[in-house]
């Protein structure tokens, strides 16, 4: 696939379409010490065409980081999450409605 070809090779959204019918990404990725991958993970998603796009992170810090390169990014703020320490995924990771999950650049 090349930069010329690409777009035809995308799915068109019918007229009228919103967001939510151009699929979803859940990235679960980047830390305090890389938060540039977090941001070139929701940014990567959205020109791959995802229509909504969910950034969830540890520390609560990455949030504000990541909206101010990517204001239309969902945030999903796990940094009060306990299911971890009992060797679990949160609910919401694992009962998401996401069509693809992005885990562990930057982490």
């Amino acid at each position: 696939m090349s930069e010329s070809n690409a777009p035809r090779s995308l799915p068109r959204l019918p007229e009228g379409a919103h967001k939510g019918l151009a699929g979803s990404v859940l990235c679960l990725c980047g830390s305090p010490e890389m938060p540039g991958a977090a941001v070139l993970c929701v940014r990567a998603a959205q020109r791959a065409g995802a229509g909504l796009v969910t950034l969830a992170v540890f520390q609560r810090d990455l949030i504000t980081l990541v909206a101010n390169h990517s204001p239309e990014t969902i945030f999903m703020d796990l940094s009060r999450t306990q299911d971890l320490f009992a060797g679990r995924l949160p609910r919401a990771l694992v009962e998401g409605r996401q069509h693809a999950r992005l885990v562990g650049p930057g982490m």
